[in-house]
């Protein structure tokens, strides 16, 4: 997961920075003769932190998917209780069948609020 999550990220911060260039205080601090590193630092890194906090957000949402989907799907850790693995036992052992929507419920349902706290956090 972590291996390609990365790009989308890389993307707005390359093109975060490439506004923040065009901006006038960045024009200005180069015509006052201060480093590069002192721009970057000082005034585009703060400028970044709207972009970094809401992907890194949206990203551990992605993350929680794939990670209970994975184990949903009998790919994850069978050893380790995960809100996949519990629907995926409860799923196995016929839950559907039996009327027993608690075991599937719970798990989907702390998965929902689990996303939708992140999402109502990263606005």
């Amino acid at each position: 997961m972590a291996a390609f999550s990365w790009v989308g990220t890389a993307r707005a911060v390359r093109a975060k920075v490439l506004h923040l260039h065009t901006q006038p205080f960045i024009e200005s601090c180069r015509i006052l003769g201060y480093s590069r590193a002192h721009i970057a630092v000082r005034h585009i890194l703060p400028n970044l932190s709207d972009v970094l906090l809401s992907r890194f957000l949206l990203g551990v949402n992605s993350c929680i998917m794939m990670e209970s989907t994975l184990s949903f799907l009998g790919l994850g850790d069978l050893y380790r209780p995960t809100w996949g693995t519990m629907v995926n036992f409860a799923y196995k052992r016929g839950a559907f069948l039996r009327g027993a929507y608690q075991y599937l419920l719970a798990p989907g349902v702390c998965v929902m609020l689990l996303c939708l706290a992140f999402y109502l956090i990263s606005l």
